[in-house]
C-alpha cells in the first residue's frame, strides 16, 4: 500500500476530492432510486468534505513535502501513461518546487475555507460540498499537469466549479454575476486554446509527431511543446510569430489573473461569493493564471517576453497603483478585498516580467503569501459579515470594544498583508523589490509607492473598522470570535509568521526551478539550442 501511494502519490492528491464527491453523488443516486431514501445529511457530507480536505492536506504537506528533494531541479514522483496517444495527449504530471507550494496553499486553504464557513451556507449543503471538491481538484490538477490538453481540461473544471459555486450560493444577484465570469472565463480559454492549438501544429511541422507534453522525458521520441521553435514578426506567417502569439497568451491571462483594466468580473464575482468561495478564487483561482503564464508562456515565447518586458512591467505596475487607489473608493467589504487582491496581483506580475532570479522567487513567495493573508482577511470579514449581515464597510467601526480578540487577529493578519519583517509579505516583497532595482530606481520608485498606497489604504480601512468611534449600536452588543473561528484564523497566521521567520526551506526548494526557468528563457532567447537541449537531458535524467 505504501509503494503504490508513493508510485500514485500525485494522482492520489489530484484525484481525492474528486473521487470524494463522486462517492458521495453515487451513494446519493443509489439511496433515492434503490432504497427510496433521502440518503445522508447535508450536514454529513460537509463533514465527509472537510475530512477529505484535511487528508489531502496531510498527503501534500507530510508525504509530498517531506519526500520532495530540494537539490533536485527537474520534475519529481513523475506518472505518465499514454490517453489518447496518437493525438499526442498522455496524462502527464510531475511537482517540482515552484508547483510544490502551490499545492502545498491549495491543498491547505480548502479544508479552512469549508470550516470558515461552517455556519454561512446551511442549504443545499450537498452540492456546495461538491461544487469545493470538485474546484480543489482542478486547481491541483493544473498545477501538476506537464501535459497541455490535461492543463486544460483541469482549468475549465475550475471555471465551471466557480460558475456554479457564485451561480447557486451567490444571492440575488448571484447567477448574473457568474453568467458574467463564465463570459470572461470562456473569452480567455478560447484564445489562449486557438494559440496553443497553433504552436502544436508548429511543433508537429518540426518533429512530424503529435506531441502535447510540455517537457520531455527521457528518450522519448518527439518534441515537448515548450522546445517548440518559434519563428520571430517579419520572418513567417504573421499568426504564426512569437509576437502575436504571446500577445494572444498575454491577454487571456490579463483576464484569467486579472490585470487592471481586464477586472471587471473580479470584484463583483468576490461580492456574490460565499466565504469558502471567495477565499478558494483569491487565494488559488488566480495563482493558477499566473503560474500557468509562468510555466508556459515565458519559455515558449522568450524572444517576446524580453522586448515586452517595459510594457508588461509598466501594465503590471499600473495595477498595483490603480487597485490601490480604487481600495480608497470601495464601501463594500467584498470589493475592497477584491481591489486589495488586484493590486497584490499586480505586484507578483511585476516581479515576473523583470525576468531577474529574485523578483521571480520573490513572486512565487508572494503568492504564497497573498494565500494566506487573503484568505484570512475574507474569512474574519465572513465572520464580521456573519453577525452584521451588511458589505457595507461604514456599517461597522471600534469593534475592538466589543471583539478584542478579533482585533489582535486583525491586527497580526495586517501586518503580515502590510509586508512588515517577520511575516510572510516581507520575505516576497523584499525579493521583488530587489529584482526591479536592474530596471532602474523608476521602476524600484513606483514599485514601493503602490506597496506603501496599498498598506496605507489598507491600515486606514481596517483601522476605520476596528479603532473607529462605535456609533451604531448594533455593533456594541457584538460577540467576539468564538473557538472554532480563533482556531481558523490561527490555522492561517501560523504559517505567515513561520515563513517570515524561517523562510530558508520554501526558499531552498523554490530557487532551482526558478533559475532553470530563467536559464532556459535566456538560452532560447540567444538561440542557444544545444545548452537548452543539454538543460533538458540533464532535467530528464534527474526524473525516476
Amino acid at each position: 500500500m505504501t509503494s503504490l501511494l508513493e508510485t500514485h502519490l500525485l494522482s492520489a492528491i489530484i484525484f481525492l476530492p474528486l473521487f470524494t464527491a463522486l462517492g458521495l453523488l453515487a451513494f446519493r443516486i443509489v439511496a433515492t432510486s434503490v432504497f427510496r431514501s433521502a440518503g445522508v445529511p447535508g450536514w454529513v457530507w460537509r463533514a465527509i468534505a472537510l475530512t477529505s480536505g484535511a487528508a489531502n492536506f496531510v498527503l501534500a504537506a507530510v508525504v509530498l513535502w517531506r519526500g520532495f528533494d530540494p537539490m533536485e531541479i527537474g520534475y519529481q514522483w513523475v506518472e505518465r501513461a499514454s490517453w489518447i496517444p496518437e493525438f499526442g495527449i498522455h496524462y502527464f504530471v510531475g511537482v517540482d518546487g515552484i508547483s510544490l507550494v502551490l499545492v502545498l496553499l491549495t491543498t491547505f486553504i480548502a479544508p479552512i475555507a469549508l470550516l470558515a464557513s461552517w455556519k454561512e451556507v446551511e442549504h443545499p449543503l450537498r452540492s456546495y460540498s461538491v461544487l469545493l471538491l470538485f474546484l480543489e481538484t482542478g486547481v491541483i490538477g493544473a498545477l501538476l499537469s506537464l501535459n497541455w490538453i490535461q492543463l486544460y481540461f483541469f482549468w475549465e473544471l475550475t471555471l465551471i466549479s466557480s460558475f456554479f459555486l457564485m451561480g447557486r450560493f451567490g444571492g440575488s444577484t448571484g447567477l448574473q454575476t457568474a453568467t458574467r465570469y463564465l463570459l470572461f472565463g470562456l473569452a480567455s480559454s478560447m484564445l489562449l486554446l486557438v494559440a496553443s492549438l497553433v504552436v502544436f501544429q508548429l511543433n508537429f511541422d518540426q518533429s512530424g509527431l503529435a506531441n502535447f507534453d510540455l517537457v520531455t522525458l527521457g528518450d522519448l521520441p518527439g518534441l515537448a511543446l515548450l522546445e517548440t521553435e518559434i519563428p520571430l514578426h517579419g520572418t513567417d506567417v504573421w499568426w504564426k510569430t512569437q509576437q502575436v502569439l504571446f500577445a494572444a497568451f498575454v491577454f487571456a491571462f490579463a483576464i484569467k489573473i486579472p490585470l487592471l483594466p481586464f477586472h471587471s468580473w473580479y470584484n463583483a464575482a468576490q461580492k456574490d461569493a460565499s466565504t469558502a468561495g471567495s477565499v478558494i478564487v483569491a487565494a488559488s483561482v488566480l495563482k493558477l493564471g499566473i503560474y500557468v503564464f509562468l510555466r508556459v508562456a515565458l519559455p515558449l515565447f522568450p524572444t517576446a517576453a524580453s522586448e515586452a518586458v517595459e510594457w508588461l512591467s509598466g501594465l503590471a505596475v499600473f495595477g498595483l497603483i490603480a487597485a490601490g487607489l480604487l481600495c480608497v473608493a470601495q464601501t463594500d467589504v467584498k470589493r475592497f478585498l477584491g481591489c486589495l487582491s488586484l493590486a497584490h496581483m499586480g505586484f507578483i506580475v511585476l516581479g515576473i516580467f523583470t525576468l531577474q532570479h529574485h523578483a521571480v522567487v520573490g513572486a512565487v513567495i508572494h503568492m504564497l503569501s497573498h494565500g494566506l493573508t487573503i484568505a484570512a482577511l475574507f474569512i474574519m470579514f465572513g465572520f464580521l459579515i456573519e453577525r452584521r449581515e451588511t458589505h457595507v464597510l461604514d456599517e461597522y467601526g471600534g469593534l475592538a470594544k466589543p471583539m478584542p480578540i478579533a482585533a489582535g487577529l486583525f491586527a497580526v493578519v495586517l501586518l503580515a498583508q502590510a509586508s512588515v519583517p517577520g511575516t510572510s509579505g516581507f520575505v516576497g516583497s523584499f525579493l521583488v523589490m530587489l529584482g526591479t532595482l536592474p530596471m532602474g530606481l523608476g521602476w524600484f520608485a513606483l514599485a514601493l509607492v503602490g506597496l506603501v498606497l496599498v498598506a496605507g489604504t489598507l491600515w486606514f480601512v481596517v483601522g476605520r473598522v476596528l479603532l473607529g468611534p462605535l456609533e451604531k449600536p448594533e455593533n456594541r452588543g457584538l460577540i467576539d470570535f468564538g473557538w472554532r473561528e480563533r482556531i481558523v484564523v490561527l490555522l492561517l497566521i501560523v504559517p505567515m509568521l513561520w515563513i517570515g521567520v524561517y523562510p530558508n526551506p520554501i526558499l531552498r526548494r523554490v530557487e532551482p526551478p526558478v533559475s532553470l526557468l530563467l536559464f532556459e528563457v535566456e538560452q532560447a532567447r540567444q538561440g542557444d539550442t544545444s545548452a537548452l537541449a543539454e538543460a533538458n537531458l540533464a532535467r530528464a535524467d534527474r526524473w525516476p
